[in-house]
This record gives C-alpha cells, structure tokens and sequence, in this order.
C-alpha cells in the first residue's frame, strides 16, 4: 500500500504546535504552580493581666491570660511600658492554656505599667492591658 504525501498531513500534528503540546505535558507532569497560600492570622483575646503584689510586698510575677495559646511566644514579644516604676521582664513560661507568667526584676516605685503583646501571625485583642504594680521598702518608722 502507497501514502502519498498529501495524504500522511492529515496525520500528523503541524510543528508549529509542538512547543504547547510540549508545555501541556509539562504541566500534567508536574503539576500547575500553586498559588501562594495565605498565611493564616489566628485571633487571641487578652482577657486580663493581673501581679502578684500589694502594699506591703513587691510585685514580681505578672500573669497574662489569653483565650488560647500563642504558639512560640518569648520575651520578646512582649513590651512593658514601665513609666516610672523600673520594671523590667526577666523570664517568660506558660502556666496552663493560654497563661504566661512573667518574672519581672527592677521596680523602684509603685505605679500603672502597661504590657503589650505582639506575635506574627496573631492578631492580639486588645494589644495592650494595664495593671498596677507594688515596691515595698518596709516600713519607715519616725519618732
């Protein structure tokens, strides 16, 4: 049996659409490019801050309670606005679900310190709480 040549064009593909037939392949292979993922924003309440002093003994531990827990949160994630009390954060360890305490080291006066706490990833509402915190120095006695 004889193809002529004008018969065989019919079966085959033109060159010309060799390189999106090729592409195509590709793709199938593997795999159309993904689009970016978004990262996920997780949402926390700061429901409270709360210290361990009073009147008559320094504060050293405060407590910050969340809903949850923030995954991977260390000291530096979290800014004391000290005023004039001198307090300054030491160390940071969770307590139970969503409860950090944090040692607090340096306070020269009684006084309002506001804590704010802020982690990639997490949207923290509100940012910022404010709590009061104690320096005892004894009592002065005066004649």
């Amino acid at each position: 049996m004889v193809i002529s040549r004008y018969s065989m064009k019919k079966y085959f593909l033109p060159l010309r659409l060799l390189p999106l037939i090729l592409l195509m392949a590709a793709l199938i292979i593997t795999g159309c490019p993904a689009e970016p993922e978004e990262s996920e924003v997780i949402e926390v309440n700061f429901y409270s801050l709360t210290q361990n002093g009073w009147e008559q003994n320094t504060t050293s531990v405060l407590i910050l309670a969340f809903d949850k827990d923030i995954e991977g949160l260390t000291l530096e994630d979290i800014t004391i606005n000290a005023g004039t009390t001198g307090v300054i954060g030491e160390t940071l360890s969770r307590r139970s679900l969503g409860v950090y305490e944090l040692a607090v080291s340096g306070i020269t006066e009684s006084g309002t310190i506001t804590v704010t706490v802020s982690r990639a990833e997490y949207v923290i509402s509100p940012a910022s709480r404010s709590t009061e915190i104690y320096c005892y120095t004894g009592f002065a006695w005066t004649p």
